[in-house]
């Protein structure tokens, strides 16, 4: 991913009391940095990579090697809150 480009989609599915459904998607861009031996190695250490989609974590260490971040931060992490909240606004949930 060093010195690299990619994007992530994450989709929201909401159903309503009445069973109806609404499905969304978001997209985040993000570019990493490039990135020296010395930082490769490093990040290995923590073990913070295992386990994520990506082999990083937008909200930890990982946040140190992005340059660029265009779309949804929390859509990064798992859940598009920013959505969440507008469906929630337009559907009069909230």
């Amino acid at each position: 991913m060093s010195g690299r480009r990619h994007t992530i989609f994450t989709g929201l599915t909401i159903i309503d009391k009445t069973h109806n459904k609404f499905f969304y998607l978001t997209k985040t861009k993000i570019k990493f940095k490039v990135l020296n031996e010395i930082e490769i190695k490093k990040y290995l250490t923590l073990n913070e990579w295992k386990n994520k989609t990506g082999s990083y974590a937008i909200q930890g260490y990982g946040a140190f090697f992005i340059n660029y971040i265009s779309g949804s931060y929390s859509g990064a992490i798992g859940l598009p809150l920013e959505k969440l909240y507008y469906v929630f606004k337009d559907k009069k949930i909230l």
